[in-house]
């Protein structure tokens, strides 16, 4: 009875009183820290990764389309595939055997890469360069590296050769040169906009 009496005494009822308002305050903290929490995980903004490829028979897509899911399992990022266009006619595609395009991914414009925060692009070494439907598509962003439009955006290249010693080395030092104060119209004047480049042979 003793110990019931002691807790009706009206400074333990205030003392309970200020404890369950100490412990309501602290849920509540915690609930409006979870909720600004799932607030910024809602409002985090996207990172948007175009990743940009020519391919003739399907192996550089094939690439492509891996690195697009490795990207895309980090959060905040959206990988999109996009694909430069042909430079081939048909009847020299159909002599070539070439498969047919990949009908889900659109082709890119010159202009669109401004919309990007950062590029991947890949396509088949020939001869040591960048395959010549690729380097059609660079020579088309002569605007955009006069603008500047492009400056402190990352970029990673990968590429593909049907053999060992065939231009793998040549394709990498291509890109590597010093690629500023330059007057052609390709990958080089990308570069001279501030585009960090990063490389993979795959």
């Amino acid at each position: 009875m003793a110990q019931h009496l002691s807790i009706l005494n009206p400074e333990n009822i205030t003392e309970h009183r200020n404890n369950a308002q100490d412990r309501a305050h602290h849920s509540a903290i915690q609930i409006v820290g979870e909720s600004e929490v799932s607030k910024k995980q809602l409002i985090m903004p996207t990172t948007k990764v175009y990743i940009v490829y020519y391919s003739l028979y399907g192996h550089v897509e094939n690439m492509a389309r891996e690195i697009q899911k490795g990207a895309n399992s980090v959060p905040g990022v959206e990988a999109l595939l996009w694909q430069v266009p042909e430079t081939l006619p048909d009847r020299v595609l159909e002599k070539m055997k070439a498969p047919e395009k990949a009908d889900d991914v659109p082709e890119i414009r010159p202009e669109q890469l401004v919309e990007a925060d950062g590029f991947i692009f890949g396509f088949p070494s020939r001869f040591g360069v960048m395959a010549a439907q690729f380097k059609a598509f660079f020579d088309a962003t002569y605007e955009i590296w006069a603008t500047q439009a492009l400056a402190g955006k990352p970029a990673g290249i990968f590429w593909s050769t049907g053999f060992h010693g065939g231009g793998q080395e040549l394709t990498a030092s291509y890109l590597q040169i010093d690629c500023h104060n330059t007057t052609s119209t390709s990958w080089h004047d990308l570069c001279s906009s501030g585009l960090h480049v990063r490389q993979w042979n795959v």
